[in-house]
């Protein structure tokens, strides 16, 4: 799945799932993150916190969907074959 013409892409979009702005990171190789997920998709204090204070200030739930959100499978597979995103 490795293409040498480029070593990293990303893309920001609005995320409905965790109502904010996210980064959509995917390398040549194949592996990807997003910010979203970093930032509200764990289970360490940290995140949980943030999850608190983001719906405090937005009133939205946040339901980041991590490995299998269908977001970011669907940018990774349009950069590796052109798909159009649905």
């Amino acid at each position: 799945m490795s293409n040498p013409d480029w070593q990293i892409t990303a893309c920001t979009i609005i995320c409905d799932m965790v109502a904010d702005d996210v980064t959509l990171l995917v390398r040549n190789d194949g592996t990807y993150n997003c910010t979203g997920h970093q930032r509200y998709g764990g289970d360490t204090a940290q995140s949980l916190q943030n999850i608190h204070d983001h719906h405090r200030e937005t009133g939205r739930t946040v339901s980041c969907a991590g490995e299998s959100c269908k977001i970011m499978i669907d940018y990774v597979n349009h950069i590796f074959t052109g798909e159009n995103i649905s």
